[in-house]
């Protein structure tokens, strides 16, 4: 993709479907599009796929139906039970011309957004402008920002974390029964964060010590091997990164602060631009 493209897959775009639009000031729709696991179809010998979806419309409208059950080998680690085939899930968000429940993929996979989740896409104010803090925040990869090339990832390609495991088995509603919207996360098709966009605030695995918490399942890395998981660099090379990496602490509160948190080895090799020196023996 970065060959044909010269730059790296965006990882989330904004619906311009007007049927989607529930923003209620004239800018885009706050409801995402498509995601970068689309952009890469054709590259992964599944342009068969990629010529069904209808980039007119949304990705989750009616039209576009056909493609939500597609599952996709690659997409899915064996070990990861909840995304080896389709299955019913509800509608996170009303859906025009679309039944609340219907049949979906899921992903293993996350692009790495960066070190905390935040909207740095037109449309995500009243004012139709991200703010600098969001902008700053997006310091990953796959995230709203225009597409990032090779240039832009400063801290180096080997250094730096492109795509990570998370686990959809772990998503499953029956798993945790007081949060009953699991399910509608993890979609191999979608844009939206939770669905194949995820931070680094939180240590690899870090649902195993935090229980049943929201973010730490559906925004942070994870997976359902012992002792850690895989993480895709800038440079294309894999790397299995134990769950004890130093990172910064995610305690009873949504999100770490930075100003009490300073960033760990994990949140260090999410960034592309933040300058550290990270020994390839601290991961």
């Amino acid at each position: 993709y970065h060959d044909a493209s010269e730059c790296f897959p965006q990882g989330r775009v904004p619906s311009y479907d007007p049927r989607f639009n529930f923003n209620p000031s004239s800018c885009p729709a706050l409801l995402m599009d498509r995601s970068f696991l689309v952009a890469i179809l054709p590259f992964i010998e599944q342009r068969s796929i990629y010529n069904a979806l209808n980039f007119q419309v949304s990705v989750f409208a009616a039209e576009n139906s056909t493609i939500h059950p597609q599952s996709i080998s690659g997409f899915a680690c064996p070990s990861d039970s909840g995304a080896g085939s389709p299955r019913v899930a509800y509608f996170r968000d009303p859906i025009p011309n679309q039944q609340a429940y219907s049949s979906f993929a899921y992903t293993s996979y996350g692009g790495m957004y960066g070190s905390f989740l935040s909207f740095a896409f037109q449309g995500a104010t009243p004012i139709c402008s991200p703010s600098a803090a969001g902008i700053a925040a997006a310091n990953g990869i796959i995230n709203d920002l225009s597409p990032l090339t090779t240039a832009a990832i400063v801290d180096g390609l080997s250094s730096t974390i492109a795509v990570t495991e998370r686990a959809t088995a772990i998503l499953n509603r029956s798993d945790v029964p007081s949060l009953d919207d699991f399910d509608g996360y993890g979609w191999w098709f979608s844009g939206e964060l939770g669905d194949t966009i995820i931070s680094n605030f939180a240590a690899p695995n870090a649902f195993r010590r935090l229980g049943p918490k929201f973010s730490a399942r559906t925004y942070a890395a994870s997976s359902l091997h012992p002792g850690g998981l895989n993480v895709l660099m800038a440079d294309g090379s894999v790397h299995f990164t134990k769950e004890t990496i130093d990172s910064w602490q995610v305690g009873v509160t949504y999100l770490p602060s930075g100003e009490i948190n300073p960033p760990g080895v994990w949140q260090k090799l999410a960034t592309r631009n933040g300058g550290e020196v990270i020994d390839a023996s601290s991961y």
